[in-house]
């Protein structure tokens, strides 16, 4: 913990490597509401068996209290997990199954007031691709699909998928749904494209993904390999990185909804 200045530093916590990072292996750590949460994909071996272990852990951000275990299963398939925190609230889903074959998913809810937990859905034979999973303020849950090459959006009610959302035109993944928009990504030749909609289907920009250069980025954008971080209504956040002369460079940068996808670097880095 610091000032937003990065003075008075103070560490708060220290996660054991030997019975934590070893053997639970965290791809993604959160805070939320003083409380450290981590995902965790370890691999395994039993015997001619292969496959991953899926964990979904928390401890108090302050103190040496020992991790709680939400959730923890063994998969011999392939399997992708999204944690979404809406008040006091965890939702978890999980996609699991092989490339060739239908998929399985679950979304959990665990309530971290009394510690109970509840499962919204439970779908096996999933023929689509999925992308990840979205909840609102509200507590409403979203997930992009794909169907037939069509982009959609479905939200879960009453333990039922129903489609509130879809864009014309072949697509080739999911979209992407963000803090109240749903970002459709294109490619148009050389060019990146993106047609971003809030939830209920109003356009808040169609065209061009860089519609002017980015000041500070000599290559064609188009060009580099990107991740959408995150959005809302006003903004995007991109993860740009190009490699030169075996060095990688790093930007983040921030589109301007609010102003023709206006761009601005927030900061870069070389490795």
């Amino acid at each position: 913990r610091s000032d937003t200045t990065g003075t008075n530093r103070e560490k708060l916590k220290t996660i054991s490597f030997q019975d934590t990072v070893l053997m639970y292996q965290p791809q993604k750590y959160y805070i939320h509401r003083g409380n450290l949460y981590f995902l965790g994909r370890a691999g395994f071996v039993d015997g001619a068996e292969t496959g991953n272990r899926i964990t979904l852990m928390t401890a108090p951000l302050e103190g040496n209290d020992a991790f709680t275990m939400l959730y923890d299963k063994t998969f011999n398939v392939g399997v992708d997990a999204t944690a979404r925190f809406v008040g006091n609230k965890v939702y978890f889903a999980v996609q699991s199954g092989t490339p060739d074959s239908p998929k399985d998913m679950t979304i959990t809810c665990y309530d971290r007031t009394d510690g109970t937990s509840q499962v919204l859905c439970e779908q096996t034979g999933i023929t689509y691709a999925l992308g990840d999973m979205w909840v609102t303020e509200a507590g409403e849950i979203y997930m992009p699909a794909l169907v037939e090459n069509v982009g959609k959006v479905l939200k879960l009610e009453d333990s039922v998928w129903t489609e509130v959302l879809s864009l014309d035109g072949e697509r080739t993944y999911p979209p992407i749904i963000l803090d109240g928009i749903v970002v459709f990504k294109e490619q148009k030749g050389d060019t990146r494209w993106v047609h971003i909609l809030t939830l209920s289907g109003k356009t808040v920009y169609e065209g061009v993904l860089y519609p002017e250069a980015i000041p500070g980025i000599e290559e064609d954008p188009n060009t580099l390999n990107w991740t959408i971080v995150g959005g809302d209504r006003e903004k995007l956040i991109l993860n740009l990185s190009s490699w030169a002369q075996s060095e990688m460079t790093n930007y983040m940068v921030m589109l301007d909804l609010t102003d023709n996808l206006k761009p601005t670097v927030l900061w870069s880095d070389k490795f």
